[in-house]
């Protein structure tokens, strides 16, 4: 038998609508001291849960995750990039976290020069946006961005996750089953002592779009609080959402009306009303047609209102302003919002 722990329905647990889900920075910084001013604190911090050393040179020389209860916190430091002299490499920083479960500024402090530095000095290296939606994945609709963009769909029992994208090219897209995930990737699970199953902490449809912006070529103009070339650069899909049982919602409503108009109706609804006099004819199928737009508007469309380039900067510039002190290199003008 299947008992059931204490549930959360997920829309009391996600925000729907975009979210800054994870950044990666990197910084130089001006003078050897400052970055041995960080490793000192780093080495004596408690909460590094791991330490290791890369000579791969896409890496960081010597590499930190931080531990908290609300998420962890990723600090390389110093760069293995050949084309970079000495001094360079090691006065290099990359940090990597999620804005929405922790603030890397306050959580570590001896980081907080970092946002004092000249603008010059921060490079955005990538952005995880994500866009959530009450609905379920497979009532999802969408359209390629561009014909040579491929997809892999997983699925077990139903589908979970899509991924929509072209290897070495920006703005890669994963669609997801969210609930699934928070629950980690199965609706029951199992207590370890008795062996009892469960039903899993959450409920409800929750899917997320998931968007990885890297801005390679543009990351100068990235790096301002107004990234204005995004919309040329980062190109969403067309999302829709499919009609849910429509032929079930139609006969439910034909089914509202009795005798001759009933009969009518259901002749209408299955393609038979040549049977019926021109009279009965224009007077049903406008009654048909009219119960068609009732079932399609009754939609819900606030679930993709705010899924546009637009809105998706939104969370960008917010964050933007807040890791920015020093705008002396500012030489856009903000007014996007």
């Amino acid at each position: 038998m299947k008992l059931q722990k204490k549930t959360y329905d997920i829309k009391k647990i996600i925000q729907p609508g975009w979210k800054l889900d994870k950044v990666k920075l990197k910084y130089i910084l001006r003078k050897k001291e400052e970055i041995q001013k960080i490793i000192n604190n780093i080495e004596v911090d408690e909460r590094v849960i791991k330490r290791f050393e890369s000579k791969n040179l896409k890496a960081c020389r010597m590499n930190y995750i931080i531990e908290t209860q609300e998420g962890n916190l990723y600090i390389g430091i110093g760069s293995n990039q050949p084309r970079l002299t000495f001094d360079e490499q090691i006065k290099t920083i990359v940090i990597e976290y999620n804005p929405n479960k922790i603030d890397a500024f306050k959580i570590a402090p001896y980081l907080k020069d970092l946002l004092f530095l000249d603008i010059h000095r921060r490079v955005i290296m990538s952005l995880d946006l994500a866009y959530d939606m009450f609905i379920n994945i497979s009532e999802l609709e969408y359209t390629k961005r561009r014909k040579n963009e491929y997809e892999c769909r997983i699925s077990h029992e139903k589908l979970e996750t899509i991924y929509l994208r072209k290897m070495g090219l920006n703005g890669s897209v994963r669609i997801y089953d969210k609930t699934l995930e928070m629950n980690g990737g199965t609706t029951e699970e199992v207590e370890k002592d008795t062996g009892e199953v469960f039903n899993k902490k959450y409920t409800g449809d929750c899917t997320r779009y998931e968007i990885r912006l890297k801005p390679g070529k543009y990351k100068q103009e990235f790096n301002l609080i107004n990234p204005w070339l995004l919309s040329e650069y980062a190109k969403l899909h067309k999302l829709k959402i499919k009609e849910k049982g429509q032929d079930k919602k139609i006969l439910e409503k034909i089914y509202e009306y009795k005798g001759n108009d009933f009969s009518n109706l259901l002749t209408v609804h299955i393609g038979a009303e040549e049977k019926l006099n021109n009279r009965a004819k224009k007077k049903y199928k406008e009654i048909y047609e009219n119960i068609k737009k009732e079932i399609s508007s009754s939609k819900d469309t606030t679930i993709l209102k705010n899924f546009n380039i637009d809105e998706m900067l939104k969370p960008i510039i917010k964050y933007l302003e807040y890791i920015t002190n020093d705008r002396q290199n500012q030489i856009i003008i903000q007014n996007l919002i």
